[in-house]
């Protein structure tokens, strides 16, 4: 459903107090030896910014050579990936878990959220919110002409959970910008069943309490891949253009695949780009987040961002670990979209979740005044990733006390040095997006489940069968568990309110979901376990096709309410099936006299409907491990436990 106000209103002005500036700044509290001052400044200055050449060189090339070829990764930044990989790969049998509470020690940056929530307490105050605030005091988003115009107007790409916007929300608080503020959030929808969680960010605490303001496409999956969902969005912000800032921090999970996380999020940054180009007005500002920048995709991208925006800085905040590849780049002054004239249907054809065979532009029609650049701002953030990582190396094999108080002390001048360099203030409540009453949390993202292992660990666990898998992790056994029980427990049943039934007043309509990969409504480890049994499972003995063959038409059935009265059957009677796929609610009836009678199936799968297998139930022996109907129709259904 969704609420009944389609746009929000705009944020009214605060009073201007001190015009545009920051407010008084807090001394600092604590002296510091200068090799920790100078190292600090050293983490608040990580930025390149390209210099245009006066001659006007660099311009769009022809409509025409657009997606025409395929260029071949440069020497240079080949050579840069290679050793970046090289690197990287030293980590790859680092248990995964230890390895960060190592690096969270040795991150200059790692108290400074906790800072915040002590002495600032922003809404919301994550890591992102961090970086933006990083970002927008040091770049000129919120632009003269906003201000002068009495409102800004910001839209916010791949957003979830929104701590870009809470934190452009304390910034316009805390230095009294004298003006009104339209924003627009997109993300993938935490509602929509049919998106998987590992694409997904669901903590819905901040997107419930301003619901109106989120858009999540035609399809209302918020997929902003989507050619339709975009068009939708320009036309859901129409009544608040012109828009002044663009924000765009999408990603994809690599770390099955570290070494090609630049490959893998393209596509992503490139649908990314094109939604801003189409939705900036004039003089607006975009922020993008990107990785390394060492593929031709990569390259061509950047090119882009230099034809159609005055300034382009590629920046990485002090906040953002150092031994990530996460940057940010900053583009400000859009010539608007005139510029791209003859340009957009063709960067509009290849807007779609696939990568184009081609390259956005051929490698020739780079100027070498901008390449030699763009091999300059890589190599020095790739610098920086990899010294980060060698550092962090040697100090997991020998932190003395020495290193271990200098990094002590790093992270107290840093945490205090964020607040003092950014002028922060708390702000009172009211001044906050939404009140804290209207937020409800749902229990399912504490039930993440977390990686395991080293990276090697992994991967050899991923080449395991997935029925042999099943018996070597108990399958199902986190049922059991504490974390279970505690998030049931902490589900409450919210008060009827007369007001949310009002404003729900017409449903919301998308696209059909083919199978459910979240919901508010169950476990997200059952669901995954669900998922990856309807795609793995397979007849333990081969004769069994022989037996299920004849009962092939009978799968009108989608199988979910059979699974979800199993799950209160296996609850109730304190049954542990490895993994059990029912796909029909029949099929679970014949099963329950001997559920009851205490048999423990150990493996029971299928790779088409079992609907009359269970028949075979009947002939039960507990004499007898495999079950059996006649010798020509054999059915190994079900393994004795005992």
């Amino acid at each position: 459903m969704s609420h009944k106000r389609p746009h929000p209103s705009p944020r009214q002005p605060y009073p201007k107090q001190h015009g545009n500036k920051p407010r008084p700044s807090p001394r600092r509290q604590q002296h510091f030896p200068q090799a920790v001052w100078d190292e600090t400044e050293r983490l608040f200055s990580k930025k390149f910014s390209f210099q245009k050449p006066e001659d006007d060189s660099w311009h769009l090339p022809p409509a025409g050579v657009l997606f025409s070829c395929r260029n071949l990764v440069s020497h240079e930044m080949a050579g840069m990936k290679e050793e970046l990989n090289r690197v990287k790969g030293l980590l790859s049998d680092k248990e995964i878990r230890s390895w960060h509470e190592h690096t969270n020690q040795t991150n200059r940056a790692g108290k400074v959220i906790s800072h915040l929530k002590q002495n600032i307490r922003p809404q919301l105050c994550t890591q992102a919110w961090c970086k933006f605030h990083e970002i927008v005091c040091t770049f000129p988003l919120v632009s003269d002409a906003a201000v002068e115009a009495g409102v800004f107007s910001s839209v916010h790409l791949c957003e979830a959970p929104g701590a870009f916007i809470t934190s452009l929300n304390h910034y316009l608080v805390n230095r009294r910008v004298d003006c009104g503020w339209n924003w627009v959030g997109n993300s993938l929808n935490p509602y929509y069943e049919g998106n998987d969680l590992e694409h997904t960010i669901d903590d819905d605490r901040f997107i419930f309490g301003t619901l109106p303001n989120w858009h999540f496409g035609a399809d209302n999956t918020g997929d902003i891949m989507s050619a339709e969902n975009l068009q939708h969005l320009k036309t859901f912000v129409e009544e608040i253009q012109p828009i002044h800032l663009v924000t765009a921090d999408g990603s994809i999970d690599c770390q099955k695949n570290p070494g090609e996380q630049e490959s893998i999020v393209s596509q992503l940054h490139y649908c990314e780009v094109v939604s801003a180009l189409q939705l900036l007005g004039e003089g607006g500002a975009l922020v993008v987040k990107k990785f390394t920048m060492l593929e031709p995709s990569s390259a061509c991208l950047m090119y882009l961002l230099n034809c159609v925006f005055d300034e382009v800085h590629a920046f990485k905040p002090a906040t953002s670990k150092s031994g990530n590849s996460e940057v940010y780049v900053v583009c400000l002054g859009y010539s608007g979209q005139e510029a791209l004239t003859g340009h957009m249907d063709k960067l509009m054809a290849n807007f779609k979740p696939d990568s184009p065979e081609n390259d956005l532009f051929p490698s020739e029609t780079l100027p070498a005044t901008f390449t030699s650049q763009l091999v300059s701002c890589c190599r020095q953030f790739t610098q920086l990733q990899c010294d980060t990582i060698q550092e962090n190396l040697q100090l997991f094999e020998d932190l003395s006390e020495e290193r271990a108080e200098h990094l002590r002390q790093a992270r107290d001048c840093c945490a205090q040095e964020y607040v003092h360099r950014y002028h922060l203030r708390p702000i009172r409540k009211d001044h906050r997006i939404y009140t804290e009453a209207a937020a409800r949390s749902n229990f399912a993202s504490d039930l993440r489940k977390q990686l395991q292992g080293s990276f090697n660990e992994r991967q050899q666990q991923s080449q395991i069968p997935w029925a042999q898998r099943v018996l070597q992790d108990g399958g199902g056994g986190h049922w059991e568990g504490e974390s279970y029980s505690t998030a049931l427990a902490s589900v409450e049943e919210p008060e009827p309110s007369p007001s949310a039934v009002e404003d729900l007043v017409y449903p919301v309509v998308g696209r059909r979901v083919r199978r459910v990969w979240n919901s508010r409504f169950c476990d997200v480890h059952v669901l995954s376990q669900w998922n990856e049994a309807l795609d793995k499972a397979q007849i333990l003995l081969q004769e069994n096709t022989v037996f299920l063959r004849k009962f092939q038409e009978d799968t009108e059935s989608s199988g979910d309410d059979a699974f979800l009265a199993l799950n209160r059957q296996q609850l109730s009677q304190s049954l542990l099936p490895k993994i059990l796929c029912l796909t029909n609610t029949r099929v679970l009836k014949r099963l329950k006299p001997y559920l009851s009678a205490g048999l423990e199936p150990k493996i029971f799968s299928v790779d088409s409907d079992p609907v009359e297998t269970f028949l075979a139930l009947k002939e039960v022996n507990s004499g007898e491990d495999i079950l059996t109907t006649s010798p020509e129709d054999r059915t190994g259904v079900l393994q004795d436990s005992r």
